[in-house]
């Protein structure tokens, strides 16, 4: 390969002048540093460093998006459970005042019972066990009504 350079430093592809010989790296002992391979390693640690750095932060951002939705969607549900428990007690505290009017008129009918009626004990018998009825449905509301309150104000 008469006319050609195919090595030594920076002699790659320049055309020689008739009569000369090219050198070779191994001829003339000298090494290449392999500047291209570490620039180019270096290149790519740089890449996937960066890569690596991106995936991070999308991460913490979508988690920190995903918590702000939950909280939100928390909230919005404690705050339908507080109405739907309001609304709850506003409709036992309704049925404990019915109750409890009902309640207060047949002690006023067997009142008057008693005084007109002093000898029929099958009427009052069923009064008192219509009374005893009542009282322990107005309790278990009462008990119902307490316990939704507590759960509203936790």
């Amino acid at each position: 390969m008469q006319g050609y350079s195919t090595g030594g430093k920076g002699q790659w592809g320049k055309v020689l002048p008739p009569g000369s010989q090219a050198v070779t790296l191994k001829e003339t002992g000298e090494k290449r540093f392999p500047w291209r391979i570490i620039v180019g390693g270096m290149l790519i640690i740089l890449f996937f460093a960066g890569l690596v750095a991106a995936s991070y932060y999308y991460a913490e951002w979508k988690f920190a998006e995903n918590q702000k939705l939950l909280v939100q969607n928390m909230e919005t549900t404690l705050q339908s459970i507080k109405e739907a428990n309001a609304i709850n007690i506003q409709i036992l505290e309704g049925e404990i005042n019915s109750l409890q009017e009902q309640l207060n008129e047949i002690n006023s009918a067997l009142k008057q019972m008693d005084e007109s009626i002093t000898g029929s004990n099958v009427a009052k018998q069923a009064l008192s066990k219509r009374i005893v009825d009542l009282s322990g449905r107005v309790e278990e509301l009462r008990q119902s009504m307490s316990f939704v309150k507590e759960e509203l104000t936790e």
